[in-house]
Formats: structure tokens, C-alpha cells, sequence
């Protein structure tokens, strides 16, 4: 097994380092060795009908690495105008396949937030995105046939051609393609029987791009069919499939839009995540028992790609009982001398992908500011619930994908708490968590933490270690459930037990 995390880490770390480190040295030639290697990448890797073996690509990325050095850093100032046509039809079918394998295994192209109008990739020393690059080719060739040539990554798209455009022979590689999407049953479907053409959405969508109007898009499409559609026929259009053009089903894919959801993961521009998730800690030594719940409503914003916006609120509640009562008393949410609870903190708080090269490496940084009064319980003698003084916390999250089901995430704090207080505690977690995709829509997982921690000038130490489920009920909502035990220096000198029970709602759009 470490043999078999190092390989996969240094395939990813290169795959990683060629997609997203700039090269500052030199621009790369497009000549006929690139041209070559795409030809070549294409018929290897794609099938006739269009269908990419991704699985394969994805256990040796090198080859694709090695022809994206090129697109990242083209000089495109010495291409004329035909081969810097044929140049962005292959540059936009590499960085499809690209940014899929960044993210496989996946179902559809459209369940990764941005993939099309939110990342970014680099092309000729340019940064922009899959939408961009297709006006790019829309606006400044006019040619309609394009369409046929730029394959999205669903099945719905016209197929993939598996051989490189060429500035040669480009003309009669566009009228191919064209042709051969336009006399296929399944992208133009006849109804002879209802006197009806259902044409895929590109026609409905890009319809200026073909024709004036509706009816005149017929013509245009009859101008390379072998079998002419009757002028007669009603225009109807089928729903647009964006399943995967994978030759194998992805391991543990399905037929839904499910993504897996990474911590170290930012937002796309103008996406919205909201989370609710609920601790209960309890504990009990010597004839007492403590309990805690908490509730984090987390919100973020994507400003970008790179930076992340948000803030969380915080309500808990306390419960102190002897002889000790169940731990979900707590849940009761009562005030007395035993018990109470509210709103104890706000937060707002930034992340952000700062290494171009590790895409999957992102800090978190949170200032938690106390409201509420009399938060620490003295002198009226209520129980502690929360800290008095600010608090801020920084997270190091590191994801490592190892196998299409397994992946491992790490975590790295600083933790400061009441730093405002004459009383500073500092805590310094060390978290790891390795999960499995039984399914697309289920991650099960293992988690592991070692905390040791300053409190009261007294260096000491907390640990726990659970399992939870994660399942994602449709696109975009995913629940969460997590058991841990936990132990410290107080509990293991008293005999005491301590336990978290956890459950998560994830809202993504």
C-alpha cells in the first residue's frame, strides 16, 4: 500500500504541476511535432464513435501532460489564421478531457460547479475559460461547422474525433465532421410517423450561429445530409444527455449528477454553499456528566476560483447533570442553573488556493468574535458555554486522491482561543481522514486526530477517532452523519469517557 500511494501521489503531482505551473522561460512551438503527438494522443485514447477511455488516461496522464506544456505556452503569434483555428478546435478537446480527469471518476461534466464558465485553464499564455475559448472560435471564425468539431464531454455532444485538426487539411476535416453528425439517427432524429425533426439543443442554442431563423436551420443542415429533412417537418428538440462520453463506466458513477465533495475544494466564481452541521460532546467522570451541542450554519460565496468568502454562527448549548442523565438532555435547550444556551460567536472567514501547482492544497482562516453575555458562566455562577475572548483559526487542507475509490484528506491548525483573555489557550490538531466510494453517492470514512494543546500554561493533549457516511441525496445536498470517541489527559487521570455524535446537512449551488 505505500508503494502504492507513492506512485499514485507523484502521478498527480506531475499531472498536477504540468496543468497548472506557468512556464516563464520560453514560449513552445506548435510545429509538426505537437501536431503529431495530438494525432496521436486522439487515436489512441478515443474510439470511432467519439468515446474517450478515460480510466486508461487517467492510470497514465503523461502523454497528455507532456502535450498541454505546449497549449499552456503556444506561440501563437506565428500561427495564421487556418492554423490558429485547427490549433484552439484541439486545444479545447485536450482541456475538456483535462479538467474531467482532474475530477475523475464523475458521472457528467456539468456536476463539477464551473466547469464550462467558472475555471479557468491556460491557452497560449492566456488564461480563460472552456466558454470563452468556444466565443473565441465562435466570433472570430464565423464558421457554423465548429460545432461539430468541439466535443463538451457529454454524449450529447457531437462525437470526438479521434485524430488532431490540422491546418492542411482542416476544410475537409470540418465538412466530415459536420457530415457525420448530421446524417446520424442520433443526433438528428426523423419522425416520419408525426411528421416531426427533434434536433439536438445546439441548434436552439447557437441558432444564429446556423441560420436566421428557426426554419431556415433546416436548409442548412439538409446542405450535408444524404437523406434531405422535408421543408414540411415540425422542429422539436430533445433533452441535451450530459452523461460521460466515457468508452468504460466510471468506477462507482452513476446515471445521477453526483459529485464527490473535497474539503480542500473552493467554490466557483458566484457559487453558494451552505452547511449546517451539529456536534454533540458529551463526557462523564467522576458522577457528572458535561454535554455540549453545537450548531455551525457555515455560508460561503465563491469570489473566485481562488478565493472563498464566508462567515459562520454559532449557537450552543450546555448541560451539566449529577448523577449523569442521558448526553441528549442537552437537546432540551432549558435555562437553569444546570443549563442554558444561544448564539455565543460570528465569524467571518476567508479561503483560498494559494499554490498554482497543488490545486488540491487551500487555507482556511476564521475569526470567531464572542456574543452573548456572561459567556463563561462567573461571577453569577451559570455554567461555562463558550469562550469570552476572540478566536481565530487557521486550517492547512491537503487532498490526495490514491485509487478511484479511496482518497486521503489531511488536516493542520492553528487554533487560538481567547486571545483578548488573560487566559490564551493554543491548539495544534493534526488531522487525517481516509475515505471510500462504495458508490457515487456514498463516502465512507475513517478519521483520526492527535491535538496537542497549551491550556492554563500547562501543555497537554486531546484524541479521538471515529467513521462517519457521507450521502448525497440529489445534486448539490449532501447529509453527513459522524461518530467519534474522544480522550484527554483530564478524562484518562479520572477515568472518564468522552464521545461525539454528528450530523451535517451540505447545500451547494
Amino acid at each position: 500500500m505505500p508503494h502504492l500511494l507513492r506512485q499514485h501521489c507523484l502521478v498527480w503531482l506531475v499531472l498536477l504541476s504540468a496543468f497548472y505551473v506557468p512556464i516563464h522561460a520560453q514560449t513552445l512551438s506548435v510545429d509538426n511535432t505537437f501536431i503529431t503527438k495530438v494525432d496521436v494522443f486522439f487515436n489512441k485514447y478515443v474510439n470511432s464513435n467519439g468515446l474517450v477511455n478515460y480510466s486508461k488516461l487517467n492510470a497514465n496522464p503523461i502523454e497528455l501532460v507532456d502535450i498541454l506544456m505546449t497549449v499552456d505556452n503556444a506561440d501563437l503569434k506565428k500561427l495564421d489564421s487556418v492554423s490558429l483555428k485547427a490549433f484552439y478546435i484541439n486545444a479545447y478537446n485536450l482541456i475538456v478531457i483535462k479538467a474531467i480527469l482532474n475530477q475523475y471518476p464523475l458521472a457528467s461534466p456539468v456536476e463539477v460547479p464551473g466547469f464550462f464558465d467558472g475555471k479557468k485553464h491556460k491557452v497560449g499564455g492566456k488564461n480563460m475559460t472552456l466558454n470563452q475559448l468556444e466565443d473565441k472560435l465562435r466570433h472570430v471564425f464565423e464558421d457554423p461547422r465548429i460545432h461539430f468539431a468541439l466535443a463538451c464531454g457529454g454524449k450529447g455532444c457531437p462525437p470526438l474525433a479521434n485524430f488532431a485538426y490540422t491546418a492542411v487539411n482542416l476544410a475537409t476535416q470540418l465538412d466530415a465532421q459536420t457530415r457525420k453528425a448530421l446524417n446520424n439517427d442520433a443526433f438528428i432524429k426523423l419522425d416520419t410517423k408525426e411528421n416531426t425533426v427533434y434536433l439536438s439543443q445546439i441548434f436552439q442554442w447557437y441558432q444564429q450561429d446556423f441560420a436566421p431563423s428557426k426554419s431556415e436551420v433546416i436548409n442548412y443542415i439538409n446542405t450535408f445530409r444524404q437523406i434531405p429533412i422535408p421543408s414540411t417537418y415540425a422542429i422539436k428538440y430533445y433533452t441535451y444527455d450530459w452523461s460521460l462520453n466515457s468508452q468504460k463506466r466510471p468506477i462507482s458513477a452513476s446515471n445521477n449528477s453526483i459529485s464527490r465533495y473535497f474539503p480542500s475544494t473552493l467554490l466557483a466564481k458566484q457559487h453558494l454553499e451552505v452547511k449546517i452541521f451539529n456536534n454533540l460532546y458529551t463526557q462523564k467522570s467522576n458522577g457528572t456528566r458535561s454535554s455540549f451541542f453545537t450548531t455551525f450554519t457555515q455560508l460561503w460565496y465563491g469570489i473566485s476560483d481562488k478565493i472563498n468568502l464566508g462567515i459562520d454562527i454559532k449557537l450552543r448549548s450546555v448541560h451539566n447533570s449529577n448523577p449523569p442523565t442521558s448526553p441528549f438532555a442537552v437537546l432540551k435547550f432549558e435555562q437553569s442553573p444546570q443549563a442554558r444556551w444561544g448564539i455565543t460567536a460570528i465569524g467571518p472567514k476567508i479561503k483560498i488556493a494559494p499554490f498554482k501547482r497543488y490545486k488540491n492544497i487551500s487555507l482556511l482562516s476564521t475569526l470567531l468574535i464572542p456574543i452573548g453575555k456572561n459567556l463563561g458562566g462567573v461571577p453569577e455562577q451559570l455554567p461555562y458555554i463558550d469562550n469570552t475572548g476572540l478566536s481565530w483559526w487557521n486550517q492547512l487542507y491537503y487532498d490526495i486522491p490514491i485509487r478511484p475509490q479511496w482518497s486521503l484528506f489531511a488536516e493542520t491548525s492553528l487554533f487560538v482561543d481567547s486571545f483578548t483573555d488573560s487566559a490564551i489557550n493554543a491548539y495544534f490538531p493534526l488531522k487525517a481522514i481516509l475515505n471510500y466510494y462504495p458508490t457515487q453517492q456514498i463516502t465512507l470514512y475513517v478519521l483520526g486526530e492527535y491535538t496537542p494543546y497549551v491550556a492554563f500554561n500547562e501543555f497537554v493533549y486531546y484524541v479521538q477517532a471515529g467513521g462517519g457516511l457521507k450521502y448525497q441525496i440529489v445534486q448539490g445536498l449532501e447529509l453527513e452523519f459522524l461518530y467519534t470517541a474522544f480522550s484527554n489527559n483530564y478524562l484518562q487521570q479520572a477515568n472518564g469517557t468522552a464521545a461525539t455524535y454528528n450530523i451535517g446537512l451540505r447545500f451547494t449551488r
